[in-house]
């Protein structure tokens, strides 16, 4: 019996030193308190020792790649009077302006030609690079530092995952490669009152969000709070609290911050 009872305990810590969180994070003690490294090379795909961080104007074309992932329609501004859109009922119940929406797939074509910029913009890295991103929890749910971020994967349909529902019951799925190579790792994040919820930023691969872009279906569309303008692109990714299959998981939209 305490052979089984040994043999159970190195099996169950095996699969922790391979779990994608044991890579990225190393959790230790510095002068008598807990603290956390994060192996950032852990979020490249190649071999790297160093990594840098894309900031101001080099980060425009992968802004660009995000931006052009799918296609949010405007209503045109004036095609309507404002007698008659006061008289007019609405069918259904309006979205609120900070809601977000599903944007429209590309077509083939232009699908095709962004699928060209993803590896064009794939095979002129010469450096490993991270890019940082901001997050905005959809649904119910709260960002903490050291909270994995997952590609979702593109057979998944949106529709049917309700903004009310409770995600810590494992409900949708992610994509499989990114559970051993997660796509980037939350560093900071709370509740934002001015968004009426939970906020967070964080740190991606330049490379594996290259790959995620490339013929995604997961794009959505918010509205910044306090803002009258369009709406902003974003990405829908699944956000963990740790590797395992039970582990809490939430949805949120990752943006890039210059």
């Amino acid at each position: 019996g305490l052979a089984k009872k040994k043999a159970k305990t190195q099996v169950n810590s095996t699969s922790l030193d391979e779990s994608p969180a044991h890579k990225l994070i190393t959790k230790g003690e510095i002068l008598g308190r807990d603290a956390t490294s994060i192996r950032w090379e852990s979020l490249i795909s190649t071999d790297a020792e160093s990594t840098i961080v894309v900031r101001g104007s080099f980060g425009i074309p992968f802004l660009q790649l995000l931006h052009g992932c799918g296609k949010l329609s405007h209503s045109p501004s004036g095609s309507i009077s404002s007698e008659n859109s006061r008289r007019r009922r609405p069918r259904r119940t309006v979205r609120p302006p900070g809601a977000s929406v599903h944007a429209s797939p590309l077509s083939k074509k232009d699908s095709e030609a962004h699928s060209g910029l993803c590896q064009q913009l794939r095979a002129s890295l010469s450096l490993p690079a991270l890019l940082r991103c901001e997050l905005f929890c959809e649904g119910k749910g709260a960002l903490n530092a050291g909270d994995l971020i997952l590609s979702l994967a593109s057979q998944d349909d949106d529709d049917d995952i309700s903004e009310d529902s409770d995600l810590e019951d494992g409900s949708g799925t992610a994509d499989e490669k990114s559970h051993a190579l997660p796509l980037g790792i939350v560093v900071a994040g709370g509740f934002s009152p001015s968004r009426g919820k939970s906020h967070g930023v964080g740190f991606v691969g330049a490379d594996k969000l290259i790959d995620t872009l490339d013929g995604t279906d997961h794009g959505m569309g918010i509205m910044l709070p306090q803002s009258n303008g369009p709406k902003m692109m974003t990405l829908k990714v699944m956000v963990v609290r740790n590797s395992s299959s039970t582990g809490c998981r939430r949805y949120a939209l990752l943006s890039i911050l210059l």
